[in-house]
C-alpha cells in the first residue's frame, strides 16, 4: 500500500510540474504539438514501471477563447497490472483587452 501511495505521489508531482510548464507558455505557443514534445523526467521513469505520458491541448472557441490542458500519467503496479492513470486538467483563458506591455 505504501509503495502504491508513493508511486501516486511521484505521478502527482510530475503532472503538476508538466502542467506548470504548459501554463507558463505564451498563448500562441500553447499547442498540442508543443505539449507532445514534453517527456517524463528520468526519476519518474525510474520510479514508475512502464510509465506512459499523455498530453492533450484543445481549444474551445469563446467567449472567452479557452484552451483545455490535460496531463495524464499511467504506469504498472508490482504485479504488472496497469493502474488507474493520474489525470490533471486545467483551463487557460485568452486575455482580451488586458494591459499593454
Amino acid at each position: 500500500q505504501q509503495r502504491a501511495l508513493d508511486q501516486r505521489l511521484v505521478a502527482t508531482r510530475e503532472a503538476a510540474n508538466l502542467m506548470e510548464h504548459l501554463m507558463a507558455l505564451p498563448w500562441d505557443e500553447l499547442s498540442q504539438n508543443r505539449a507532445s514534445k514534453l517527456t517524463l523526467s528520468a526519476e519518474t521513469q525510474q520510479r514508475l514501471p512502464k510509465a506512459e505520458l499523455r498530453m492533450d491541448v484543445s481549444q474551445q472557441d469563446g467567449p472567452p477563447t479557452t484552451k483545455q490542458l490535460v496531463v495524464q500519467i499511467g504506469w504498472q503496479d508490482r504485479s504488472g497490472q496497469r493502474v488507474e492513470p493520474l489525470r490533471l486538467a486545467a483551463w487557460r483563458h485568452r486575455l482580451v483587452g488586458g494591459p499593454s506591455p
